[in-house]
């Protein structure tokens, strides 16, 4: 395991531990034809996921609630990247991570707190003809 991966393995394993020592949630690595793919799953049904898998030792992609949710964190600086990940492990885990879903189509905008302030991130995984003065409805995760 390269380093940066040992050392999101760890910050999943330490925003879960107390979750995971309780059994309501688990962190598994999985080896896939990208390369190790990192899962945080809760056993609670209305807590967030979370799934990580490293790009590059520059590019992370995370994938966190249950609606097609996707972050890039890049950086030259690994440090920088590992900061962006404790913060949103720590969101996901806390129940903090919150993501909304606008009515009639597939656009999702999710909000958590960062390590510098709030962070958003939005995904319009299909255009819907329509959708643009639709309202939003908000999606709220529980702790682990």
């Amino acid at each position: 395991m390269l380093n940066l991966e040992r050392e999101i393995k760890e910050i999943l394993e330490a925003q879960a531990r107390d979750a995971v020592a309780a059994g309501w949630a688990e962190v598994r690595v999985v080896e896939t034809g990208i390369g190790l793919t990192f899962h945080l799953e809760p056993i609670k049904p209305n807590a967030a996921p979370l799934e990580i898998y490293l790009d590059s030792e520059e590019l992370v992609v995370c994938a966190p609630g249950r609606h097609d949710m996707v972050c890039e964190f890049f950086a030259e600086d690994p440090l920088e990247i590992k900061r962006q990940v404790e913060a949103l492990a720590a969101a996901v885990v806390a129940g903090s991570y919150a993501e909304r879903m606008k009515d009639g189509s597939m656009e999702v905008a999710a909000e958590w707190p960062g390590p510098d302030g709030p962070q958003e991130a939005s995904r319009n995984v299909l255009s819907m003809v329509g959708a643009e003065g639709k309202p939003w409805r908000a999606i709220n995760y529980e702790p682990y």
